[in-house]
């Protein structure tokens, strides 16, 4: 299921042995298990459950609003519109079925997405991707590491140009893994937030020939101090 729709925020799923009925919550952090109950003996609390489920919207079941708000067969693009934080708006449509696109099935953690996009925001920039993952809300986020490496890069010139160029972002503060588990009264340690990045389109190193691609190989050699490069990793703009 969470494969199936791109910005899948939970599923709900219910479990039962013999008489007994679990009912169990799984997001990019884990699983929530609630205590299980005979659905048998206790038929209202059973039929409660389900007449509350039956009034469930999308966003109930776990879909998310921002990037994959229906069921069904996932669409070819879709737009997402946020804010950019001086009273304008941002618009980008992820190509959610290109060939371009770059996927990871997980059960949990980052679940890293990238998305070849389009946008009238940045109509004058050639290609530009999407980036759409589950950040640890602990943890220094990518946007705040990368606006320090570009002041880093304002006066090293081995930083420079070596360093993938952000056009905005976006923190999806409503599908925090923390506030499910808040409301439930367990510790929301380790809680991930959907974040979508916008980048500038890299192409990989492979595409360069002759003297492009040894410069470039050799500026790769330098920052990563890395003698077994896999060619096929290494991207430029």
């Amino acid at each position: 299921m969470f494969a199936a729709h791109r910005g899948r925020q939970h599923v709900i799923g219910l479990i039962i042995v013999d008489d007994l009925l679990y009912l169990w919550r799984y997001d990019r952090q884990g699983a929530i298990q609630c205590s299980g109950f005979n659905f048998i003996q206790d038929l209202p609390r059973f039929l409660v459950l389900l007449l509350t489920m039956q009034r469930f919207e999308n966003r109930h079941w776990g879909l998310n609003p921002h990037i994959d708000p229906w069921f069904g067969d996932c669409p070819k693009s879709h737009k997402v519109i946020f804010p950019d934080g001086q009273g304008r708006d941002i618009d980008i449509t992820l190509e959610l079925l290109s060939d371009e696109r770059i996927t990871h099935f997980v059960l949990n953690g980052r679940a890293t997405n990238v998305f070849p996009a389009k946008s009238k925001t940045f109509r004058h920039e050639d290609d530009i991707v999407a980036k759409v993952c589950w950040a640890e809300e602990s943890r220094k986020s990518e946007p705040e590491i990368l606006q320090k490496v570009y002041k880093i890069a304002k006066w090293n010139e081995d930083v420079r140009g070596h360093v993938p160029d952000m056009l905005c972002y976006q923190i999806f503060q409503d599908t925090s893994t923390a506030v499910i588990r808040t409301r439930v009264g367990l510790k929301p340690d380790g809680a991930r937030v959907l974040y979508l990045i916008v980048f500038r389109k890299l192409q990989p190193i492979t595409k360069l020939i002759e003297t492009d691609f040894l410069r470039t190989w050799w500026a790769t050699v330098k920052c990563e101090s890395d003698p077994l490069l896999d060619n096929s990793n290494v991207i430029v703009q």
